[in-house]
């Protein structure tokens, strides 16, 4: 997301236009250790939903009180696909069914 993200958007953020293009760039070059190093708590926090089954809900709840309606849960979940996807159906999703 960072990667490919417009300037003022990365500026809302506090993302430093140097570090999205160095992340750009290790993942053009697929230097994967590299793209990964340049990831920081900022871009995890502005471009992801990621933490607890309790930490993702209640963000998953400030973006609905903002007027999201839908999500699209995808890729990368994390290193344990099927533990993800499991807790996401068990402990996420069934808090916000109507």
């Amino acid at each position: 997301m960072v990667a490919g993200c417009p300037p003022p958007i990365l500026e809302k953020h506090g993302i430093s236009l140097d570090k999205a293009a160095k992340l750009k760039n290790a993942l053009n070059e697929g230097k994967w250790d590299v793209a990964f190093s340049n990831v920081t708590d900022e871009m995890m926090e502005a471009f992801s939903i990621c933490g607890t089954p309790e930490e993702c809900s209640e963000k998953i709840e400030k973006m609905f009180e903002l007027g999201v309606t839908q999500f699209v849960m995808g890729s990368p979940i994390g290193p344990k696909v099927h533990k993800a996807i499991d807790t996401i159906s068990k402990e996420i999703i069934p808090r916000f069914k109507s």
